[in-house]
Formats: C-alpha cells, structure tokens, sequence
C-alpha cells in the first residue's frame, strides 16, 4: 500500500514561547506545505492539557499510511527527551518524514534528529541564563566619538 501525505499537528497551547491560533498554524502548515511540494492533510489539534500529547501518538500510529507529520516548530515536541526519543523511533521504524515549519528544518534519516536535540538543549539552557548584569560589575568603558 502505498503511504501518501503528510498529517498536521497544531495545538493550542504555547510552544517556544509562542502562542500561535490555530487558524494561523493551519495557514502556515498549508504553506510550508505547498512551498515543499509535500501533500498537506487535515490537522489534529492536541488537547490543551500540559504534557498532553495524545494527538500526538495518534498520529505517530498512522505512520505505515502516512509519508510523515507537518508541525510548526520543533518546540511542540514532547518536553521529555524519553518520549522524544520514543517519536524518533516510531520516525525511522516506520521510514516517515517529520517537518518543522518555524524553523525550517527536518528529520528525514536517523541521525537528523541530533541537531534537533541540540536545538532544544541551548534553548532549555538560555532559560537558565541570566537576564542581566548587575551595574557594578559591568567594566567602565569610554568611547571614542572622535574619528
């Protein structure tokens, strides 16, 4: 049987600090989509439940009739890096295609999804960057306006 189109995810809630309507995510999907000459089919939407991702496995089961999944960001995946793992297995098992609009990206081979995590791990650790400096110990610094 032969697999056709690409299933997309959107949801409701945030992601990477983003909180994208609906609408706008299907508009974005679709041209992501046609840009990438990739066939678009009808979203599933996921629950609005923290860590839900119900959808999600849902659509990871169509994987044998489905070339792949179309999401906006990479940022949607789950938050833990074992059922992360578990969506890369389920990818590659099933030789399917997973896209990240936002960023432009893809995990099309094993292996693609190393930069992914890469990606993930900076942003998890600039939350853990601080915001500023305090005055004190920033160096004085003059400026030569003159040229």
């Amino acid at each position: 049987m032969k697999r056709s189109g690409y299933r997309t995810y959107i949801t409701s809630r945030s992601f990477g600090g983003m909180t994208i309507p609906a609408p706008a995510q299907n508009i974005l999907l679709r041209t992501y989509a046609e840009k990438n000459n990739l066939e678009y089919m009808l979203p599933v939407n996921e629950f609005m439940f923290e860590n839900c991702y119900i959808q999600l496995e849902a659509v990871l089961e169509e994987l044998s009739t489905i070339e792949g999944i179309l999401m906006c960001s990479l940022f949607m995946l789950p938050e833990d890096k074992e059922k992360r793992n578990e969506v890369y297995k389920k990818l590659h098992e099933k030789k399917a295609k997973m896209y990240f609009a936002l960023e432009d990206l893809s995990i099309t081979k094993p292996g693609d999804e190393n930069f992914v995590e890469e990606l993930l791990l900076i942003n998890q650790t600039l939350a853990d960057c601080p915001k500023s400096l305090p005055q004190e110990t920033l160096p004085s610094v003059k400026y030569n306006t003159t040229f």
